[in-house]
């Protein structure tokens, strides 16, 4: 598979709604049934929050840079980043379909935002990632990325985010 990164388009907003939900329909199959609704709320409001109304979640950051992967017509990953404190950048945003996953897409949206990190001055990449997110856990510790911390969800009262940091 030959993907690009580029940057986001007006009109990608609906593959990008799209292919969040898509990203996540593996982890949603394999949670355990009561668990399922907790994880669709999180996939639910994600889609809200971003991908339903990119142009306004984009106008609330600052220094935003926002990249899609595509394979001709259609995105199969993005990643957003942005600064939220003078020398801090956050990963916002991150996804990659199923299909063109281990192909390595993930390494190069991850590259593409820690080189705007870098850009717009930060010192440090912060991101959040939900505990069943193995598989990415891996690879933001294959990439230097510390824990740094967990929270706890109000419903279940156990870990289901993970907090974790990387110096640039």
């Amino acid at each position: 598979m030959k993907y690009r990164l580029r940057k986001w388009e007006a009109g990608d907003e609906k593959q990008c709604r799209e292919g969040f939900k898509l990203a996540y329909q593996p982890l949603l199959d394999e949670c355990p049934g009561d668990y399922r609704p907790i994880v669709q709320v999180f996939i639910d409001g994600v889609v809200e929050r971003a991908f339903d109304g990119m142009p306004e979640y984009f106008a609330q950051k600052d220094s935003i840079s926002v990249t899609v992967a595509d394979v001709g017509d259609s995105v199969v990953g993005y990643i957003d980043t942005w600064l939220v404190a003078p020398s801090v950048a956050q990963i916002g945003n991150v996804f990659v379909i199923p299909s063109a996953r281990r192909q390595g897409v993930a390494s190069a949206l991850m590259d593409e935002a820690e080189r705007h990190a870098r850009e717009i001055d930060a010192s440090e990449v912060i991101l959040s990632t939900g505990h069943l997110l193995i598989e990415s856990h891996a690879m933001y510790i294959r990439r230097g990325y510390q824990l740094t911390a967990t929270v706890a969800s109000e419903q279940r009262r156990e870990v289901t985010w993970l907090k974790m940091s990387k110096a640039l």
